[in-house]
């Protein structure tokens, strides 16, 4: 989740971002992906489909969509292990 967390906060900035089709979130996953957002982009507040409670109230359209897949994975887990080391 950081991965992702790390790289949608370079996209949003400090906007606030809707993931959608996140499988198996946890609790700690959602801390993982709010800390990621907080430190590379500056989010405070994101929503998450089927599992934060406001998720439901806003709809999606008209809003960017930017998919998240294996190869934007590969660029945001090299930066994140350099912050680590």
């Amino acid at each position: 989740m950081h991965q992702l967390g790390y790289w949608a906060g370079q996209i949003v900035r400090n906007g606030v971002p809707y993931f959608s089709n996140i499988p198996g979130t946890t609790t700690d996953g959602l801390k993982a992906l709010s800390a990621s957002l907080a430190a590379s982009g500056g989010v405070t507040l994101y929503h998450v489909e089927n599992t934060t409670p406001e998720a439901e109230k806003y709809s999606m359209k008209g809003v960017e969509v930017v998919d998240f897949g294996n190869d934007e994975l590969i660029p945001a887990a090299s930066v994140s292990q350099q912050a680590t080391c």
